[in-house]
């Protein structure tokens, strides 16, 4: 194909390949006829209560009421997960619809600034950073515990000013 913005090509919608077309159109007719002579065989034994087969009289009338049980469930569960993935997408559309027009949520310089504070107040407490990196076992102080609070008072300093 010669569109680039696609991001796949399908050789079966290309010209020629006349071998691919019959044998995927017959993989396709295949699996429908699987799909649909069962579900006739079904819809006949459910109109009927039975089936006659070769002459002889088959009678579901306890498969009959129990497949009905099992069609209420199935549709319940149908409406339950159609719901939930139709409000999904929804949901999901309005945020990517509007996530171009928000900006981000944190701003890169302020958080620059904040990391590089918070480098600052452990190197002052705790020695430079690459001896904090690559220390194998510190044991610290009681003097040299940070106090509850005391990094977010940090943060909240350097955003009032």
């Amino acid at each position: 194909m010669s569109n680039k913005n696609q991001n796949y090509e399908d050789d079966f919608f290309s010209k020629g390949n006349l071998v691919i077309k019959v044998k995927e159109s017959l993989i396709a007719l295949f699996g429908w006829i699987t799909v649909l002579i069962p579900m006739l065989i079904l819809g006949m034994i459910l109109k009927r209560h039975g089936l006659k087969i070769f002459g002889i009289y088959v009678d579901f009338k306890d498969l009959v009421i129990f497949g009905e049980f099992l069609l209420i469930i199935l549709i319940f569960t149908f409406v339950v997960i159609g719901a939930f993935s139709i409000s999904m997408a929804i949901i999901q559309h309005e945020r990517s619809r509007h996530y171009l027009d928000k900006w981000p949520n944190f701003n890169p310089i302020e958080r620059q600034v904040v990391i590089n504070k918070l480098n600052e107040f452990a190197t002052s407490k705790y020695g430079d950073e690459e001896f904090r990196e690559n220390v194998r076992t510190f044991v610290v102080p009681k003097e040299l515990n940070i106090e509850d609070g005391k990094l977010q008072n940090l943060i909240k300093e350097d955003k009032e000013k």
